[in-house]
């Protein structure tokens, strides 16, 4: 199997993602909480820096060094300095901008529920365990792995432990909505919640619509409301440290009827 490998810059934030499970595995009632107050961050912003939303400037990150208390040459390794510039001190995005020709390569479902299973508290990286959860062949789940860490979506840890190396991403970023392969994963995921529909109970997802008389020039201001939404439930939904399971979100605003004029 293939191997990615983190940039300098990210080795940091990797270092702080290990260092949380770690904790928790040496104490199951250790949360995000906990955490947040070891390293004097609150709650929230610690759950966007993990998770690729929010830059981990270079003040911040010594000043959380200073907290673990990270010995001065363990620290040179995991924080180059030098390679700390304004533009890694400003906000990204909020998630990741993945390239159409990279996007193309992992445009089958799994792919994506592989970079979130990761994340999931009882994940141990073993190909069977995605076969499992996911449903898939075990030729699938390999490949998909083999990929992923090929693209750098997933790196290995030096004990073999797969992560995630890039910040969120989701289905809209980086397209004109035209893209062969983003339309694969959306078709593919709008059958997904077709089977949904009928075989999985009522209590463990939620399906609903609305159907109204709109003005069309709004739609921009309705676009930008449902991406708010859209990452709002998601830092609700993945602030939790049980996660146990992949959901995926769809929501869908379409015309039903042509204009109507005069």
């Amino acid at each position: 199997m293939g191997q990615g490998t983190a940039s300098s810059t990210d080795l940091f934030l990797i270092f702080l993602r290990r260092e949380f499970v770690s904790r928790c595995k040496r104490n199951t009632e250790y949360s995000l909480r906990s955490y947040a107050r070891a390293l004097d961050v609150s709650h929230s912003t610690l759950s966007q820096i993990l998770r690729g939303r929010r830059a981990l400037t270079a003040p911040m990150a010594l000043r959380f060094a200073k907290s673990l208390k990270i010995p001065a040459d363990q620290l040179k390794t995991l924080l180059p300095m030098g390679e700390w510039s304004a533009s890694n001190e400003t906000t990204r995005h909020d998630y990741k901008q993945i390239a159409m020709d990279t996007f193309a390569v992992i445009s089958d479902w799994y792919h994506i529920a592989i970079v979130e299973l990761v994340n999931t508290k009882y994940f141990s990286g073993t190909i069977a365990q995605i076969v499992n959860a996911l449903g898939i062949t075990h030729s699938q789940a390999s490949s998909a792995v083999d990929r992923l860490l090929r693209v750098k979506l997933l790196v290995k840890t030096d004990d073999g432990k797969l992560i995630q190396n890039s910040a969120p991403f989701n289905t809209t970023t980086n397209a004109d909505g035209t893209n062969e392969a983003l339309k694969k994963l959306q078709r593919q995921m709008l059958e997904k919640a077709l089977t949904a529909l009928e075989t999985v109970p009522l209590d463990v997802r939620d399906q609903s619509g609305l159907t109204m008389a709109i003005d069309p020039t709004r739609l921009p201001e309705a676009k930008e409301m449902i991406k708010v939404f859209r990452r709002k439930l998601s830092d609700s939904l993945e602030a939790g440290v049980n996660r146990s399971q992949i959901y995926h979100l769809s929501v869908s605003l379409f015309p039903l009827s042509n204009p109507i004029g005069d």
